[in-house]
């Protein structure tokens, strides 16, 4: 699907790819803003070639805001199984959305299971967790390698890679809290643990309909 305008739905709306190569779910390109609400993006394939190899749920380069919807079981062969962010001065908003099961298949140098943001992106209240990347240097929920990346009572857990398993900055990047965030290993983020930032196990349940706004993975 590739967006000119806003997409709004109630929180059993699919786009589902199928697996189909290349098939990103939701495609944004330059100068193209979108709102989608209520939205579950799935089963996205970017083992293309190029561009079609990154972004497996969303490739967004433009203004994108997210709200109430699900990123789940995509994969791309390169960069960001979940979500791949940039173009420039463009910010992406995720607000009460959960990223999941989304892995990469191939051992690029800038790689991530779950979300690649190299521009400014917030992520309100969201769930990042369970998804995997194929490098062992790199992080399996998010990579920031540019822009602004901005935690507001999110969590990022449970995801799987090698040393960096949860959260990832790199030059160019720099990542702020507000509220309560909990990252599951907070090694490469530069983010060190207190009152406002927890670390350790989650302990999420399995992505399901828990009787929310969008699928998610809660805490006990």
């Amino acid at each position: 699907m590739t967006a000119s305008q806003s997409f709004a739905g109630t929180v059993t709306t699919t786009v589902d790819e199928d697996n189909v190569v290349p098939g990103t779910g939701l495609s944004l390109r330059e100068a193209i803003a979108a709102a989608v609400h209520g939205l579950t993006i799935r089963n996205g394939n970017a083992n293309g070639a190029g561009s079609d190899e990154t972004g497996g749920g969303i490739r967004a380069e433009g203004v994108l805001f997210l709200s109430k919807c699900t990123v789940t079981a995509n994969v791309a062969a390169i960069i960001a199984g979940g979500i791949h962010s940039e173009g420039g001065a463009a910010e992406a908003t995720l607000e009460n959305c959960t990223v999941s099961d989304n892995h990469t298949t191939d051992s690029h140098s800038n790689d991530a299971g779950g979300i690649i943001s190299a521009r400014s992106m917030h992520l309100i209240h969201c769930t990042v967790s369970n998804n995997s990347a194929s490098n062992p240097n790199n992080p399996g929920g998010i990579l920031v390698y540019g822009g602004t990346l901005t935690l507001e009572n999110t969590i990022v857990a449970g995801n799987t890679s090698g040393t960096k398993p949860a959260l990832e900055k790199r030059a160019g990047g720099t990542i702020v809290q507000n509220g309560v965030n909990l990252i599951g290993n907070s090694t490469g983020s530069t983010l060190t643990a207190s009152a406002t930032l927890l670390t350790g196990n989650a302990l999420l349940a399995s992505l399901g309909d828990y009787g929310g706004p969008t699928a998610c993975s809660p805490a006990p």
